[in-house]
């Protein structure tokens, strides 16, 4: 996660870093493997909803964003986004607390899974509508029936 909050080896060069400031339009898609309050990345660390919520205060403090759209898909995914109260965030989660995330199908020759069911729709629906369609259009895009779970939706916006 050091990479994720712009702590990198100084080897590294600026052109291979995150450049972010206060305007910083910020899109963030994770898929994996999750349960209630974690995520984990490649079954080797995970990371809890409280470290998530460090995270982005620390972006927010450092003035590194103006607006982030922070999508999370594999089970119990919309528990991640529990401590997270940064402002000016949009955050859905595939699937609620104790719920599963599904593949939409198999590769016969790999045997793995293709895809998950959100991320599957998730493009299908954008490819279409990605352009004209708002925050609130594409949650309400998915359903239960769909997915075999209930997307959440979680906003830290003001209202005005």
């Amino acid at each position: 996660m050091g990479y994720f909050r712009n702590r990198v080896d100084p080897k590294i060069p600026m052109n291979k870093r995150l450049d972010l400031d206060e305007k910083s339009k910020i899109f963030i898609y994770i898929n994996g493997h999750g349960g209630d309050f974690y995520w984990k990345i490649q079954d080797t660390e995970a990371i809890l909803s409280y470290e998530m919520g460090k995270i982005f205060e620390e972006f927010n403090f450092k003035k590194e964003y103006g607006r982030i759209l922070f999508i999370s898909d594999s089970c119990s995914s919309f528990t991640i986004f529990d401590e997270i109260e940064a402002p000016n965030m949009y955050m859905i989660g595939s699937s609620l607390i104790e719920e599963f995330a599904f593949s939409n199908g198999r590769d016969p020759v790999l045997d793995t899974s293709k895809t998950d069911k959100f991320t599957y729709y998730s493009e299908s629906y954008l490819e279409k509508n990605g352009e004209t369609a708002s925050v609130q259009d594409y949650f309400d895009f998915f359903n239960f029936d769909m997915l075999g779970g209930n997307p959440g939706l979680k906003s830290t916006f003001k209202r005005e």
